[in-house]
């Protein structure tokens, strides 16, 4: 089972698995380590995430496994598309207090959510339940491929998901890492994924050789079973 939270949840889901499955073997994973593998078609590698949220996780030839991220977008998401369509947030607001620069992205995103002003934004934030609307805001960031505040922002977020691979392959030691990408950030070309090409070494988005459903299966194929 490759489920988004078993970080901080793992029993509660065993016992829900086992209450549904009470005769099935059960191996339980984040969905970010079942999509290493599946990418990889082996539990090794470095998977580097940007969706709504943000996420590096690593695991050595020992076997040991590292994770960066992954605390949510209050404490962190870094480089996620959370994160971008906030900084897009922020910099309207900043244009039209005057403490930053105009910015291409006022238009693009009063557009987008068909707002009149700035102003309107308040309103529209504090509503509850809008991480996953910030979140698509992120491609307003990405297409603005001329505006430097814009610019800005793409340079930032790839600072911290640059950081967080970074960090991922210290802890683990890795001397020559391979690379997976997941999440629709990095899956598809824009100046984001292209940047952490480049940044890594990279020719290309590295293709993953399964899909993270055969990831699992290849887990529960290796692992101990709960």
């Amino acid at each position: 089972m490759g489920i988004a939270g078993t970080v901080t949840a793992r029993d509660w889901v065993r016992e829900t698995v086992v209450a549904a499955l009470p005769t099935a073997a059960i191996a339980i994973a984040s969905d970010f380590e079942i999509a290493l593998i599946g990418a990889q078609g082996e539990r090794l590698g470095v998977l580097i995430l940007a969706g709504t949220g943000s996420v590096a996780f690593g695991i050595n030839e020992a076997g040991e496994s590292a994770q960066v991220g992954g605390w949510g977008y209050l404490l962190g998401d870094e480089g996620s598309g959370y994160s971008l369509g906030l900084k897009a947030l922020q910099a309207v607001v900043r244009a039209a207090d005057g403490r930053d620069q105009s910015t291409g992205l006022t238009e693009a995103v009063l557009s987008t959510l068909q707002l009149n002003t700035p102003q309107d934004l308040i309103q529209w934030t504090y509503a509850p339940n809008r991480t996953r609307d910030i979140a698509r805001l992120a491609p307003l960031v990405l297409e603005a491929v001329d505006d430097p505040v814009a610019k800005r922002i793409v340079a930032e977020s790839l600072d911290e998901l640059k950081l967080a691979v970074q960090t991922v392959i210290r802890r683990l030691k890795i001397k020559s890492p391979a690379f997976a990408f997941a999440g629709g950030l990095l899956t598809e070309l824009n100046p984001l994924s292209r940047g952490l090409c480049a940044a890594l070494g990279l020719p290309s988005i590295p293709v993953p050789k399964y899909s993270p459903v055969i990831g699992a299966a290849l887990l529960a194929l290796t692992q101990e079973i709960d």
